[in-house]
């Protein structure tokens, strides 16, 4: 088995990082209005589960930077740019492929996958960044 040290205080930076990025994109002054339109609730009834949703975020954004941190030490990347380019093909080949089948198959809207897995790229952008960045 292969094992990496990671940096714990770079893992926590990432999940917030994917918090406030969360927080931001989902916005009604970004994509909560087209957000919320297209999987048909409103505002009252999303703040109905807001806590136990926010924490399931918190628990999955944590995972998320703990395993893309893991991923990153095998793929050494050697700075920004290389974390983009690898944050990028992360998304493509484990998120926006597999949200596609939310379209083919669940006849899904588009533009929820473009919020969606918008809202993914950005998000593991950003946490590629700060994981190769803050060694």
């Amino acid at each position: 088995m292969i094992s990496f040290s990671l940096n714990w205080l770079a893992v926590v930076a990432a999940t917030v990082a994917a918090m406030i990025v969360g927080y931001v994109w989902y916005s009604m002054g970004v994509f909560g209005k087209a957000w919320m339109t297209v999987i048909g609730k409103t505002q009252e009834e999303l703040k109905k589960d807001m806590g136990p949703a926010m924490g399931g975020m918190l628990v999955t954004a944590f995972l998320e930077m703990l395993v893309l941190g893991t991923v990153l030490k095998a793929f050494a990347p050697d700075g920004t740019y290389q974390a983009v380019v690898d944050g990028i093909w992360i998304w493509l080949g484990f998120v926006a492929t597999i949200m596609f089948g939310g379209i083919l198959f669940e006849h899904r809207s588009a533009k929820l996958f473009w919020i969606n897995s918008g809202y993914h790229l950005v998000n593991i952008v950003i946490g590629t960044i700060i994981l190769t960045m803050w060694k």
